[in-house]
């Protein structure tokens, strides 16, 4: 997509059309899942700063853009699940006829799936189909697939309870979540990072459990 970030709502919405309207994936850029959340992440921004606007005017602005996000979201939710029910149905033909396929157009998050699923499908239908087919009890070899994000030890996202001593109104914290409002006295588990921020702008304080 050359420098610029050629990502807006009617590309993505686009993308989705077209995904509808054919059997095959579509091409998209390589770098799409990345643009995407540049592109998100530009929204979430925009509508932070417009939160710290004292101007009640730009209230109608703010919620128009949270609205975007909103559909930004469901966009991407639907592209995602279209080209996963393409990528489910290749998967079953490859093992159905026992031959690799091409397929093109593949991110390499997608690649990976494919390959993972037709795995998991080539074995159980050697495992119990073929061994019924000669009289054989069902015998499927244990799945040895290693996801090296699972091998790993997992860092639980440390979070902070505080107690709100002034009026904080809706805002996105760094886990892209949108928070709040909040009124004083309200409590909330944040995100400790978030959290620390609040008590240091003496917007709330920890709650010590």
């Amino acid at each position: 997509m050359g420098d610029e970030i050629a990502i807006t709502f009617e590309t993505l919405y686009d993308i989705l059309m077209r995904e509808k309207q054919r059997d095959e994936l579509l091409a998209l850029d390589p770098q799409f899942f990345q643009n995407v959340i540049i592109y998100l992440q530009e929204k979430m921004k925009i509508w932070e700063n417009i939160g710290k606007d004292d101007d009640l005017f730009r209230l109608g602005e703010r919620d128009q853009i949270e609205n975007e996000i909103k559909n930004i979201r469901k966009v991407l939710k639907d592209i995602y699940e279209r080209r996963e029910k393409k990528l489910i149905d290749l998967a079953l033909n490859k093992s159905r006829i026992g031959q690799d396929i091409e397929i093109p157009h593949l991110l390499k998050e997608e690649q990976q799936f494919f390959e993972s699923l037709a795995h998991i499908l080539d074995n159980y239908r050697h495992g119990v189909l073929f061994q019924v087919l000669h009289m054989k009890m069902p015998q499927v070899e244990e799945q040895k697939m290693v996801v090296e994000i699972e091998s790993r030890p997992q860092k639980q996202k440390e979070t902070m309870m505080v107690r709100f001593v002034h009026a904080v109104p809706k805002f996105v914290a760094s886990d892209l979540a949108i928070y709040g409002p909040f009124d004083e006295d309200d409590m909330a588990n944040v995100p400790k990072d978030v959290g620390e921020l609040l008590v240091k702008k003496k917007r709330a304080e920890e709650v010590k459990l």
